[in-house]
C-alpha cells in the first residue's frame, strides 16, 4: 500500500488540522504501528504542498522538524518561507484561489510517479486525480455559520466541496456529529463515511513534577492559579462571548485568577482584542499568543479550569487535551463538543453570558466537583491515542488498496 498526502497544514503555526495531519502521519511512519499483523503496511508515503513534493525521507525529515527544536537549516528555511508566503498571501485577494492553482501544477508534474497510490486530502478539498481518492471533513461551518469564515473561504468550500464530495472514493470525518452533518445537509450515504477522529499526544497525560510546573509559570510569568484558554482568535471560537461572561465573575475572584489567552490571531480578531484590552491593562486576563506545542502540555497542567465555549466544532481537540491534563473543563453544550467532552465536563449554551459566569464561579469555588469531573475526564482520555486513529485510518485505505 502507498499513499500520497497534501502537508500543506503542516505549515507553522500549526491548526487543529495541523495537527491531525502531523500525529497520524506519525504514526504511520512509525514501524512499531504495524507490529500487530492485522494492519497491512505503507509501503512509501510522499507528500505535497504549494511549494515543494517530498518523498519519504523528506517527509519524515519535515515531520522531524515540527517535533523538535535542532532543525537542520535547509529543512527549516523552507518552513519559513512557507510560514511567510502565508503570513503574506492571505491579506491578498483571490489568493487562496492562486495557493490551489499553485499546489494543482505541483502535484500534476509529480503526480505521474503516484498512479497506484491512495491520496488522503486531510485539508478537506481534494486535487483532481484519478486513482483512489479519501478526504477528511472536519467540519460544514461554512455551511451553518458563514459569517465565521473570510468570503474568499467560504466561497472556496462553497464551490469545491460538493465535487469532492461526489469524487471522492471514500470520506473520513472526525466525530459522529460531523458525519450525521455530512448526511443531512448534503445526502452523503453512511457506507462511504468512516469516522477518524483527532487523539491527545502523551505529553498531555504525562505527570509534571512541581517543578517543571513552577518553572512554565515563571517562564510565561503565569500566577498559581488561572483560567485557560486555548484557539486561533476568531470570532467562530467565541473569546468574545467568554470575555463578556468573564467580565461578569466578582472582582476578587478576577484578580485572584486571570484568564490567560493562548492562541495567534486569526480572521476578525481586532474586534475581540478591543474587548480584551481593559481586562489586559487590569491584569485579568494574560495573552501568551502562541506558544510552542511543547510547552502546551505544561501550561494546561498548570491550570485551574480550562474553558472552551466555541460556536460550532467539528470536534474539538483542546478539550480533549484539557481533559488528558487533569483539568476540569467548561465547553458548549452544541455540535460536537458534547460528545468529545462524554459527560466529563460542564456543558453551557455558548451564547448564555450569566449561565458561564455562574459555571466559572462554581468550578472555581467548589473543590468537589473539579475534583469529579478530573476524575471522569481521566477515565473517558484513556480512549484518545493516536494509535487507535491511526490504525482505523489503516483499515479504511486497506479497503481500497488495489
Amino acid at each position: 500500500m502507498k499513499l500520497v498526502v497534501n502537508s500543506t497544514s503542516l505549515i507553522p503555526p500549526l491548526s487543529g488540522i495541523g495537527r491531525y495531519t502531523k500525529q497520524l502521519l506519525s504514526c504511520l511512519l512509525d514501524p512499531r504501528l504495524y507490529d500487530n499483523s492485522e494492519f497491512e503496511f505503507i509501503e512509501d508515503i510522499r507528500a505535497f504542498n504549494p511549494l515543494h513534493f517530498y518523498a519519504q525521507e523528506e517527509l519524515l525529515q519535515l515531520l522531524h522538524i515540527l517535533d523538535n527544536e535542532n532543525n537542520t537549516q535547509t529543512a527549516e528555511n523552507s518552513l519559513n518561507r512557507l510560514k511567510k508566503i502565508r503570513g503574506i498571501v492571505k491579506h491578498i485577494p483571490g489568493a487562496r484561489r492562486l495557493k490551489n492553482n499553485i499546489q494543482q501544477r505541483i502535484f500534476n508534474k509529480n503526480i505521474a510517479q503516484c498512479k497506484d497510490y491512495i491520496y488522503w486530502e486531510p485539508t478537506s478539498i481534494l486535487e483532481k486525480f484519478d486513482g483512489v481518492s479519501i478526504p477528511t471533513i472536519h467540519d460544514l461551518s461554512h455551511i451553518h455559520y458563514p459569517q465565521f469564515h473570510p468570503e474568499e473561504r467560504r466561497r472556496w468550500l462553497d464551490n469545491n466541496l460538493p465535487a469532492t464530495l461526489e469524487n471522492s472514493t471514500a470520506i473520513i470525518v472526525v466525530s459522529d456529529f460531523t458525519k450525521k452533518d455530512l448526511m443531512d445537509t448534503y445526502g452523503v450515504s453512511e457506507e462511504k463515511i468512516s469516522i477518524v477522529s483527532p487523539a491527545v499526544s502523551d505529553e498531555f497525560r504525562q505527570p509534571y513534577s512541581g517543578l517543571e510546573i513552577q518553572q512554565i509559570r515563571l517562564n510565561y510569568q503565569l500566577p498559581r492559579q488561572f483560567l485557560l484558554s486555548v484557539g486561533t482568535i476568531e470570532p467562530r471560537k467565541n473569546l468574545s462571548g467568554l470575555l463578556t461572561a468573564y467580565q461578569q465573575l466578582p472582582e476578587t475572584l478576577k484578580n485572584t485568577c486571570p484568564l490567560v489567552v493562548v492562541g495567534y490571531n486569526g480572521w476578525l480578531s481586532k474586534a475581540i482584542e478591543k474587548l480584551m484590552n481593559p481586562l489586559l491593562a487590569k491584569g485579568q486576563v494574560i495573552r501568551l499568543g502562541y506558544v510552542p506545542q511543547y510547552h502546551l502540555p505544561l501550561i494546561y497542567s498548570a491550570a485551574t479550569a480550562f474553558i472552551y465555549i466555541s460556536h460550532y466544532e467539528g470536534y474539538g481537540m483542546p478539550i480533549a487535551e484539557a481533559m488528558c491534563s487533569g483539568i476540569p473543563v467548561i465547553t458548549s453544550n452544541v455540535s460536537s463538543m458534547p460528545e468529545v467532552a462524554a459527560g466529563s465536563a460542564l456543558l453551557v449554551e455558548p451564547d448564555d453570558h450569566q449561565k458561564i459566569a455562574l459555571q466559572i464561579q462554581e468550578i472555581l469555588e467548589n473543590k468537589t466537583l473539579r475534583e469529579n469531573l478530573i476524575c471522569k475526564a481521566k477515565q473517558q482520555s484513556r480512549t484518545y491515542l493516536w494509535e487507535k486513529s491511526a490504525q482505523k485510518l489503516i483499515k479504511l485505505f486497506s479497503r481500497w488498496d488495489k
